[in-house]
């Protein structure tokens, strides 16, 4: 068991904001350590110290899903996040293979959100005919869940108009099968996802609407800030309902910024009264890997910045990453902690940021979330400018 002193630092959420050593034996806050104890010192200069950041939406199925899946490390402490959850890489099929050579080797506690359909995410879903019916078996994908408790925190499924003319809302009905015979939630990718059928087309409020019948407490609705058909915004640019009663419905939502962020939406979505619970960064080998432009790239704490940028509350945000994401981590894994486990240790700069979305919308923020590092299972891993986004680095 390694310990630490920290020092320069501030406990997130305590009530002395004053910068004091900080003890940290294994992964607990203690107020000394015994006589003689050894222990290293760590220094980040104003800096705070959280509970372990949470990423509840990455792709890092990396090789089975082609050139979608990132490395998970890359994802979770190379860039100041603990724990990271990987959303629909893997299947009843490939989930062994998830567990041995993704989530064992990672030193990021790595989960899933196991895929409704039998391939799983590969090459990021663009294959549209292996996602029809006759691609899901339900005892199937509940068996691997029942074998695989302590990985698996909920169901991956899509709900958009292009699935929908092809199929109607069966796939969605069979994930909730799955999810009614486990008790885990379904996170719900609304926003296109596939072109209609030739020659069909199925009204997007539609989707929504048999969507919604389908969906229980708990469940997760991702991309409520897309602008694409399928998604909260209708025709007349009003939210849709199911948004707007989630919160009494005991549903979730779950911003999934990925390519699914356009600031118009979220500033409309927002002053509607819908306050995302969670915050997902989506990041994936075609966002923000090897081959997208490193000018386009980001990660959990650039969406974060956006999310302040958009006036969404510090605090708020904050949450939306620790205590308000430990729906994702499967129930076994939970740590008695206001989030993941371990710590993550980040700074909150007050300094001037434009950011521009997928669709050229430019807004201006000036608070910005810095990762410093992730302190997991007694290694501390420090966060390298190299894995950054150039974007969270460059001044407005």
């Amino acid at each position: 068991m390694a310990n630490f002193r920290i020092e320069g630092a501030r406990v997130w959420g305590s009530k002395d904001t004053a910068p004091a050593p900080v003890w940290i034996s294994g992964d607990a806050i203690v107020d000394a350590l015994p006589a003689g104890a050894p222990y290293e010192t760590l220094r980040f200069d104003d800096a705070w110290i959280a509970p372990g950041f949470i990423d509840g939406h990455v792709h890092c199925f990396k090789y089975v899903t082609g050139p979608f899946g990132l490395d998970a490390d890359f994802c979770g402490v190379r860039q100041g996040v603990t724990t990271i959850v990987d959303q629909g890489g893997p299947s009843c099929i490939t989930i062994d293979a998830f567990r041995h050579f993704i989530a064992e080797p990672a030193a990021s506690r790595t989960y899933c959100f196991i895929s409704a359909y039998l391939v799983g995410g590969l090459m990021g879903h663009r294959h549209v005919a292996l996602y029809g019916p006759g691609s899901t078996d339900a005892g199937l994908v509940i068996e691997a869940i029942e074998n695989n408790r302590d990985l698996v925190g909920g169901i991956k499924v899509h709900a958009d108009h292009g699935g929908f003319s092809r199929w109607g809302p069966q796939l969605v009905a069979e994930a909730r099968k799955i999810s009614d015979a486990t008790g885990l939630p379904l996170y719900i990718h609304l926003g296109t996802m596939w072109t209609n059928a030739e020659g069909k087309t199925y009204d997007p409020v539609k989707v929504l609407d048999e969507t919604a019948e389908l969906l229980r407490p708990g469940d997760i609705l991702a991309h409520p800030f897309t602008r694409r058909p399928s998604g909260g915004i209708l025709a007349d640019g009003s939210v849709h309902p199911v948004f707007q009663t989630a919160r009494e419905r005991g549903l979730k939502i779950d911003v999934g910024r990925g390519y699914h962020i356009d600031y118009q939406v979220a500033r409309r979505v927002l002053d509607a009264g819908v306050m995302p619970d969670s915050l997902g960064s989506d990041v994936h080998g075609f966002n923000a890997g090897p081959t997208s432009p490193p000018d386009k790239r980001f990660n959990l704490f650039y969406a974060m910045s956006e999310m302040a940028a958009l006036g969404i509350p510090v605090d708020h945000i904050v949450d939306m990453v620790t205590r308000n994401a430990v729906c994702f981590v499967p129930p076994p894994q939970r740590v008695p902690a206001a989030g993941g486990a371990g710590f993550t240790l980040f700074r909150i700069a007050s300094e001037r940021r434009s950011y521009t979305d997928y669709n050229g919308n430019t807004i201006h923020g000036d608070t910005v979330f810095y990762p410093l590092a992730a302190l997991l299972d007694g290694r501390v891993h420090h966060c390298s400018e190299a894995d950054m986004p150039s974007r969270l680095l460059q001044a407005a």
